[in-house]
């Protein structure tokens, strides 16, 4: 057996003088290669990689929705699940530092970026990832509770930060929660997924059949809003 097939994904089979196995997903396009034990039987392969799929198509999606922007006029960019061209203008400055005067608003089916003259990919990402920060601030606190209300828990505080492979994560110690400012990219309603599902950490740590089950009864639609989630903008 050198590939197996689950739903759309094909795995590549490599068998090692190796005691466990393991799954990985590489980039930049997403191929999937399990290596096993030898000896290790066709069946046990195949279940070990039926447990890994969500992981795997998570991991495939996030490499998907990498691919480099350039922060030129007349991209596509989103904002609350809504796409939106991108406008840039070219502010003259003579040090080329980034300042309160360079922002990003929405206008008119636009989002005008307004940059320093001659300004970096990174600059000009950097101004888009402070106008997307600030519009997500603005919509967790009523996220936040509405899904306190719908679960029974509270967050101590919560943060966002700009992260690679997560949407959320919650230290169930603390009940602090952090959400990824790329949400603001999404639909609310995916922000009010990752909140429901950061909340249900407080009750169940893992992602078994108890913590599904919670889901399902808090946000029924979960499964949809996941893969809603991990479209590629």
């Amino acid at each position: 057996m050198n590939q197996i097939q689950i739903d759309d994904i094909y795995i590549s089979i490599e068998k090692k003088r190796i005691k466990n196995m393991y799954i990985r997903v590489t980039p930049p396009l997403g191929q999937v290669k399990l290596t096993a034990p030898f000896g290790s039987s066709d069946k046990y392969i195949y279940n070990f990689a039926v447990s890994k799929i969500d992981w795997v198509k998570e991991r495939q999606l996030i490499y998907a929705s990498n691919v480099p922007d350039d922060f030129v006029s007349g991209e596509t960019h989103y904002i609350w699940g809504k796409p939106y061209k991108l406008n840039v203008h070219e502010i003259k400055d003579k040090n080329h530092i980034l300042s309160q005067k360079h922002c990003a608003i929405w206008d008119n089916g636009e989002i005008l970026l307004f940059a320093p003259s001659a300004s970096s990919k990174k600059q000009r990402e950097a101004i888009l990832n402070e106008f997307y920060r600030k519009e997500l601030k603005a919509e967790i606190p009523m996220a936040l509770e509405k899904c306190q209300i719908i679960t029974g828990k509270n967050a101590s505080e919560w943060t966002v930060r700009n992260m690679k492979t997560r949407w959320g994560t919650c230290n169930v110690r603390t009940a602090r929660i952090c959400f990824n400012l790329q949400l603001a990219k999404k639909p609310i309603s995916c922000l009010e997924y990752i909140a429901i599902h950061e909340f249900t950490h407080l009750i169940e740590k893992g992602h078994g059949s108890k913590f599904k089950a919670y889901m399902s009864k808090f946000c029924p639609n979960w499964k949809s809003l996941k893969k809603t989630l991990n479209e590629k903008v």
